[in-house]
């Protein structure tokens, strides 16, 4: 199992977006010496940056933000919309398009 921060993510996502999947990989070596091999850096890489939410929004499609169970998990609406700002570059204007969308969605057909 392998884990990152939000902000390293951030930033491999954005090497994979601006120099490809193989400078990513190095990124990401460089700041994980523990892997071990190029391969098993590329794996990685590709988990971060195929997040479902990432390809959604460059695909364009429809998607909404919400929390799965803020009690137990000790987050908001708030709080998820701020992760996805810092973690994948969302700003104003993509939750009030994110916003839109999960309106005309749940009102569709009444």
């Amino acid at each position: 199992m392998f884990s990152v921060d939000e902000a390293t993510a951030a930033v491999i996502r954005q090497v994979y977006e601006e120099s490809g999947e193989f400078a990513a990989a190095v990124e990401l070596r460089r700041r994980f010496l523990g892997i071990a091999d190029n391969e098993s850096a590329r794996r990685c890489v590709r988990a971060i940056a195929d997040h479902p939410i990432a390809i959604a929004r460059a695909r364009g499609l429809s998607f909404s933000i919400n929390t799965d169970d803020p009690g137990p998990f000790a987050c908001s609406l708030t709080s998820e919309m701020e992760l996805v700002a810092s973690t994948f570059g969302f700003d104003a204007s993509d939750f009030e398009s994110i916003f839109d969308n999960t309106m005309r969605a749940a009102f569709r057909g009444r």
